[in-house]
């Protein structure tokens, strides 16, 4: 319990990172080590007048940080779960907060929204792992960061986490991409994209054609070469990594 609230008193705070940092070397839990290394990658990319933009924003946490580090602006957020949705525009006013999916061209789609774990909620049924769970299914405006997006928009940062969808995601997006060049945080992994019917190769391709390069982010933390194509599929297949960082 006092783990938990030293926890929460230190969230935005530039104690926040080694905290996770220590708790996933402690339990051995992947996401805590995740969240770490992602706070730092924005500490280092994010300034005053940046803008990020937050797709698959959830509960806002890396939208938070996106405030704290480039105060001053307003930055994008999109989670088309109604619920989550409601709460972003509450927590986050000021901030462009959109009810939207992002995807590779506009229309509307079937969004699964999942009762039990709402994190897992998306563009796919997911049916295989997620079996009997409980949803409700709802028509979502399906939008893509090329049309939201002005194409002077000083975009530094992007967070991509759409359970599966991020093919999607950056081919409506590769204007923005090609002509920002940001860094680019995503999640992209077995259990998600296969849904879709892709493979890592054409994640590899399509941020490859921006042109961006991937790495795990230890590896660009500590100044290491990106990842090549094959070592990119060997992640994905192998379920080594599942977020990673593009990045000019």
């Amino acid at each position: 319990m006092l783990a938990g609230l030293a926890k929460r008193s230190l969230v935005g705070t530039r104690w926040e990172e080694p905290l996770r940092y220590v708790h996933a070397k402690l339990t051995g839990h992947k996401g805590s080590l995740y969240d770490s290394q992602t706070i730092a990658v924005m500490r280092r990319v994010l300034r005053p007048g940046d803008i990020g933009v937050d797709v698959g924003s959830f509960e806002g946490a890396y939208l938070r940080h996106m405030i704290r580090l480039a105060p001053g602006v307003k930055h994008f957020a999109f989670e088309p779960n109604p619920d989550q949705f409601a709460k972003l525009q509450a927590r986050f006013p000021g901030m462009n907060v959109y009810p939207y999916a992002i995807g590779s061209e506009p229309g509307s789609s079937l969004f699964h929204c999942m009762v039990e774990h709402p994190a897992l909620s998306g563009l796919s049924a997911r049916e295989r792992e997620l079996g009997n769970e409980t949803r409700r299914e709802i028509e979502v405006r399906v939008e893509t960061l090329d049309r939201v997006l002005a194409h002077d928009l000083p975009v530094k940062l992007v967070k991509v986490d759409v359970e599966g969808a991020e093919l999607g995601v950056f081919r409506g997006g590769l204007q923005m991409l090609r002509h920002q060049r940001p860094h680019v945080l995503f999640e992209c992994g077995l259990g998600g994209m296969d849904h879709f019917g892709h493979g890592a190769g054409e994640i590899f391709d399509v941020l490859g054609g921006a042109p961006l390069r991937i790495s795990l982010l230890a590896d660009w933390l500590a100044g290491r070469s990106p990842l090549t194509r094959d070592q990119f599929i060997e992640q994905f297949e192998r379920r080594l990594n599942y977020f990673f960082l593009a990045h000019p």
